[in-house]
């Protein structure tokens, strides 16, 4: 659970970074919510932050009840599949 998390964690700053980095060079944010701060550190403190505290959170969660590790566990895996895929299609995007 633990790699997990660091990985979300990991994915999330990436995605950030890869974004301000983009937004910076001319591209630009296709989601209209992130899209005004997408090239300013506040997009770190949305974004990376509460990733931070939802590593944190789970940690918690299943030290405390234990039985919830497996489903935390998938979850986690999932939004890293999904975190992969985003910065997947980020890269391609800026492939064109």
């Amino acid at each position: 659970m633990n790699a997990l998390s660091i990985t979300f964690i990991g994915l999330q700053t990436a995605d950030t970074f890869l974004t301000m980095w983009a937004v910076n060079h001319g591209f630009t944010e296709a989601n209209p919510l992130m899209a005004p701060i997408a090239d300013s550190w506040v997009s770190v403190l949305v974004k990376v932050v509460p990733a931070i505290l939802v590593a944190i959170g789970l940690a918690r969660l299943t030290r405390r009840w234990p039985r919830t590790r497996t489903v935390a566990t998938v979850g986690m895996a999932a939004v890293v599949v999904f975190m992969v895929g985003i910065l997947t299609s980020n890269f391609m995007e800026m492939g064109k």
